[in-house]
């Protein structure tokens, strides 16, 4: 350790700052070191000024990260190194975005969701108290104040103490807790009982109950049809354009799939009506590669105008080939646009815009698409897997050896089977970064009657036209009808198909 940084570390200590805190200051020097290869002490103004153009025009940081990187700086220079820095920096303005607010009935779906009793009581207290994450895992079962209904919050932000008050139902709830699970310090213990929770592990559990809940809510949408599930994918050689213009591309990719299978279903030669689109964004393979693709969830059969309901005729919604060739075709023309009105101005290289869309023009665009005469709940658990987490589960992180991760994956050229590969430290943050979306895209989004501004009414519309089957959810039609439910036949639309046997899939040799 350098007598500098000793130094800084002193004076943060003196002035109890958090350990955060330590971290962030310390990693804006670090990141000016690295970027001139000298001291900071023999770093000039003019230098410093130029190393936040470059962390504002090259590294794109957000207006929030230069500022924390900016008081690290005045902290080492005004108070570690006695220095005067007067340097009249304009940093970007923050962005005042609307937090993302949750509606009592979403909250009530998202705690609904958790079976576990643990994970059920972390998340409602933490809801019906407002308690911080830091706050929340380091509560011990004497913060409890029961005969005041009140909860003592030890050392929260700013180092202080407060008390919060609780309702009777949740002092209740607590009770019940601790009743069935006797925790002895602290409220929710780890897997040491004598250690809290990381502050990592209730996201997580966050995360998890809204992805049961919002599989749950699609569920209660299924409609008695045939549902087609159909993978429209990205060619790997526009990657590098996602690379550099992720947001632009991902927003385009939404656009032509929809407006493709939108001019798909009004054709009067194919189904003449709305379609109904649950279109979710992935862009990793099992290899964490970039592999950018859409997963679309479709019932088969479109609403028309006159409000009449027009079934899918076949057990193929539309063509693939046909459905590939006008999304490249519209994928081709909405980038050159793009590129000329001045929206893909990282690409600098001259000629490559001509030549790479040329080329794209000449190849085959991968459409896929499976009919789900039964169980499209199937297909709906598969995408909610990755509706709310990115790329890759914990289940599939191993051992760490040496540096070295061991990181399981499915190839699906080789039969499926579980395959392991070994990758460095920071080659699988690398990959896992390459599937972070840009703040503010949308990775769900829903279209047709579908979409969230008439989905009920629409939804409401066409159960009564099917005759009201399947009007009530899955969860309320029964649990044998649910296992064995009666889809509309493709052909009359009249009788029903019944499962009769499950073939398994077989792959041939050579195949």
């Amino acid at each position: 350790m350098t007598q500098l940084r000793e130094a800084m570390i002193d004076a943060m200590l003196l002035r109890g700052f958090s350990p955060r805190t330590h971290q962030s200051y310390l990693s804006a020097v670090v990141g000016l070191v690295r970027y001139y290869h000298r001291p900071p002490d023999q770093i000039s103004e003019p230098e410093i000024q130029r190393y936040f153009l470059y962390l504002v025009k090259e590294r794109q940081l957000s207006p929030a990260s230069c500022r924390l990187i900016l008081n690290g700086l005045v902290f080492l220079y005004r108070q570690v190194l006695e220095r005067p820095f007067s340097i009249a920096l304009t940093l970007p303005k923050r962005p005042q975005r609307i937090p993302e607010l949750l509606t009592r009935e979403e909250v009530a779906a998202i705690l609904a969701a958790c079976t576990h009793h643990k994970r059920r009581m972390l998340l409602t207290l933490c809801y019906g108290c407002g308690l911080r994450l830091n706050e929340l895992v380091h509560l011990q079962v004497s913060d409890i104040d029961g005969e005041r209904c009140l909860l003592r919050i030890d050392q929260g932000k700013g180092h202080k103490d407060r008390l919060v008050e609780m309702s009777a139902t949740l002092l209740v709830q607590l009770r019940d807790y601790w009743r069935a699970l006797r925790p002895l310090q602290w409220l929710f213990p780890g897997r040491d009982s004598g250690m809290p929770l990381c502050a990592n592990t209730p996201q997580k559990y966050y995360t998890e109950a809204k992805r049961q809940a919002w599989s749950e809510r699609q569920q209660s949408r299924v409609l008695p049809v045939t549902y087609y599930h159909q993978v429209i994918t990205l060619p790997h050689q526009l990657n590098g354009w996602v690379g550099l213009h992720p947001k632009k591309i991902y927003q385009l990719f939404f656009r032509v799939v929809w407006g493709t299978l939108k001019a798909f279903g009004e054709d009067p030669k194919r189904l003449g009506g709305q379609l109904g689109v649950v279109a979710v964004l992935h862009t990793w393979g099992q290899q964490l590669w970039r592999h950018v693709h859409l997963h679309c969830l479709i019932p088969g059969g479109a609403l028309d105008h006159e409000g009449r309901w027009h079934a899918a005729r076949s057990t193929y919604l539309f063509p693939d080939r046909a459905v590939a060739r006008v999304v490249r075709g519209r994928m081709v023309s909405e980038l050159r646009q793009a590129w000329k009105r001045g929206e893909l101005s990282r690409i600098t290289r001259a000629g490559e815009v001509d030549e790479l869309l040329d080329r794209l023009m000449k190849i085959d665009w991968v459409v896929y698409t499976k009919p789900w005469l039964r169980n499209p709940e199937t297909v709906l658990a598969y995408l909610s897997r990755y509706t709310h987490r990115t790329a890759i589960s914990d289940a599939r992180i191993g051992e760490l050896t040496d540096g070295e991760v061991a990181v399981a994956y499915k190839d699906y050229q080789d039969r499926d089977r579980w395959k392991k590969m070994t990758l460095k430290g920071e080659e699988l943050i690398r990959r896992f970064l390459l599937h972070v979306l840009p703040k503010g895209l949308m990775r769900i989004r829903h279209y047709g009657f579908l979409a969230n501004r008439c989905r009920r009414e629409k939804l409401a519309q066409i159960r009564e036209i099917l005759g009201g089957a399947g009007a009530e959810s899955v969860e309320e039609r029964g649990e044998a009808e649910a296992h064995s439910p009666q889809w509309p036949c493709p052909k009359c639309h009249q009788g029903h198909l019944r499962p009769s046997q499950m073939l398994a899939p077989v792959r041939l040799d050579g195949a």
